[in-house]
């Protein structure tokens, strides 16, 4: 018998419906799946808390350095330059953990970028002979700065670690000769504090973010980068 017009009409608006489905669905797994920040979070992990420890080392050649004689800003911009070696070779062998998807790749590269401007913005202190106190104090509200705004953008619980670098920078700004252990203590303290408090959740996609909500787990790690002054 013949299938009535009408009929054949509803069965190919059906299907066209259901492809349409198909296609939303497949676009909200891909959109889950790049907002995942449970994928890559141990390597995330394993990765800050070998920066802080670094950090922590050269923190102490530093103050120790600082008590045999004041500083210079041009002391500062080698450290710094040392710092950025070691977040880019961290990111180099960490890169495919935890660049599986769009957050862990773009978090990285935040971190990346926080060392990037503190290398620019010593530079520019050891040109213009700024005292060291200033120098690590602009270090801290840079980096205070750049996770206010990754935290407002992408997850709140980024601004958890925000008042340990505020507070390092306002001891840094108002006693000099405390500069150093201010700025190496508040971001060796950041990061091992977003390395445990953020990596408490499933790891590596075990705790099933769900979407934009459910994809905060573990933001907090990699916002920081240059842990030593």
């Amino acid at each position: 018998a013949d299938v009535p017009a009408q009929l054949e009409a509803d069965v190919a608006s059906l299907e066209r419906a259901a492809a349409v489905e198909r296609a939303e669905a497949e676009r909200l797994r891909a959109l889950e799946h790049d907002l995942d920040a449970t994928l890559g979070a141990a390597a995330r992990r394993r990765a800050m808390l070998v920066l802080a420890a670094f950090g922590g080392t050269i923190s102490v050649f530093v103050i120790r350095r600082n008590l045999s004689g004041p500083l210079r800003a041009q002391d500062l911009l080698p450290i710094a330059f040392v710092m950025f070696l070691v977040v880019t070779t961290l990111l180099v062998v960490f890169w495919r953990a935890i660049a599986r998807n769009a957050f862990g790749r773009k978090l990285a590269l935040v971190g990346w970028s926080v060392n990037v401007g503190m290398c620019l913005h010593r530079l520019v202190g050891a040109f213009t002979d700024e005292p060291v106190h200033r120098v690590l104090a602009g270090d801290l509200v840079l980096f205070a700065g750049v996770l206010a705004a990754t935290g407002i953008l992408v997850d709140l619980r980024f601004l958890v670690v925000l008042p340990i670098l505020l507070a390092g920078a306002f001891v840094a700004a108002v006693e000099p000769a405390l500069a150093p252990p201010a700025f190496s203590g508040s971001t060796v303290v950041a990061m091992l504090l977003a390395a445990v408090y953020f990596g408490r959740r499933g790891e590596d996609g075990a705790g099933g973010a769900g979407g934009a909500g459910g994809a905060g787990g573990e933001r907090g790690q990699g916002g920081q980068g240059g842990a030593a002054s």
